[in-house]
């Protein structure tokens, strides 16, 4: 729907679209979402596709065409990003480097190694919201990452989720993160 606005979701590790059918988001109500999987990931897997083009750089790449791609697509100038685990350490880095396309970002139990943030960081001009589930090892990770952003003054949102794991995070914080999109949302052109 080319009226709404548009949110790009990252998986981690494995895709994770799939569970959107059987928990129901509510995004698709507000946002025309787009559940993209990565290059060798799902139903984008192929066997012929080169081990050596599955790096950082690569995903970052990808990402960035897939985002213009909607843009344009869209005609929107800003976007949403929403990622979990690997994906989430992929969006904090793209909202670090690209802050510019992003109106809104969500982090769901982000992989973040040794992430410093300075006054200086893109990351602060984006809505932020961080959350991550109390039996998550990545847990203290995503803590300093507030800490850091606490410390700086910058406006976001920490949740830390009670009994929630890496995994039951995705379903678990997505009332939290449905409350925050729209309260960033400017309307679609």
């Amino acid at each position: 729907d080319v009226t709404r606005p548009v949110l790009l979701y990252v998986h981690g590790g494995m895709p994770d679209y799939f569970l959107s059918k059987r928990y129901p988001t509510g995004f698709e109500d507000l946002f025309t979402v787009v559940w993209w999987e990565q290059r060798g990931a799902g139903i984008s897997y192929d066997p012929a596709i080169p081990r050596a083009s599955l790096t950082s750089e690569q995903f970052i790449a990808d990402t960035l065409a897939v985002t213009d791609y909607l843009r344009r697509r869209f005609s929107q100038e800003k976007i949403y990003l929403m990622g979990h685990s690997q994906g989430g350490g992929g969006a904090r880095h793209l909202a670090e480097k690209y802050s510019d396309i992003w109106a809104g970002v969500a982090l769901l139990a982000p992989a973040l190694f040794n992430v410093e943030v300075t006054a200086n960081s893109k990351i602060t001009k984006v809505p932020l919201l961080l959350a991550v589930g109390d039996k998550d090892s990545l847990i203290t990770s995503s803590r300093a990452f507030s800490e850091q952003l606490k410390g700086l003054k910058v406006a976001h949102e920490y949740i830390e989720k009670p009994g929630l794991d890496h995994g039951t995070i995705i379903m678990g914080a997505m009332p939290e993160v449905f409350a925050f999109f729209p309260k960033h949302v400017k309307p679609a052109r």
